[in-house]
């Protein structure tokens, strides 16, 4: 029986019950109405849900699946995110958050292993990135799932020494 299974079923796992996406990253802000306008108006990204009460405003890419998440809180504030976002110009998202007086921490970059790179500021200084390498989107599709006889996680190795000798341990 696999541990956590309230039917006590015997039956193998198979592909359900995989983490399948990212939903939501969370970015701490300090002035949510503040955030909700650089998201929205500067980066152009789409407000789909907002709960003032609890201060927190749900924004994505108008075509993307993945979501953040402005949360105000007390900090701590100007941390890297950690994530990238994907772009079809890197030069011209460039020039337009720069005349819209973004701060970048990096201007455009060749990154060998990923493509241009820019880092830049939100109001409350947290870094994010913006990405644009060709086949970038080759790279961020999952990867061919193995086997079944490949998909353990363990895995026995026999160590074995030549006839006739032996060595003291």
């Amino acid at each position: 029986m696999p541990i956590g299974d309230p039917l006590k079923d015997d039956t193998q796992f198979d592909h359900r019950g995989n983490l399948e996406n990212i939903w939501m990253v969370t970015v701490p802000v300090s002035d949510l109405e503040r955030s909700i306008t650089f998201y929205v108006e500067t980066l152009e990204l789409e407000l789909r849900a907002l709960d003032q009460e609890h201060g927190w405003a749900e924004i994505a890419a108008k075509n993307g699946n993945a979501r953040l998440a402005l949360s105000v809180s007390s900090g701590p504030f100007g941390k890297d995110t950690g994530f990238p976002f994907a772009t079809n110009s890197i030069f011209d998202l460039h020039r337009k958050l720069v005349d819209r007086e973004v701060q970048f921490t990096l201007k455009p970059t060749k990154v060998d292993w990923l493509g241009v790179l820019v880092e830049f500021l939100d109001p409350d200084g947290n870094r994010l990135r913006t990405l644009e390498g060709e086949g970038h989107e080759e790279r961020m599709k999952p990867a061919p799932r193995p086997p079944k006889e490949e998909a353990s996680l363990f895995h026995r190795t026999i160590i074995t020494r030549p006839p006739g000798r032996l060595d003291k341990v």
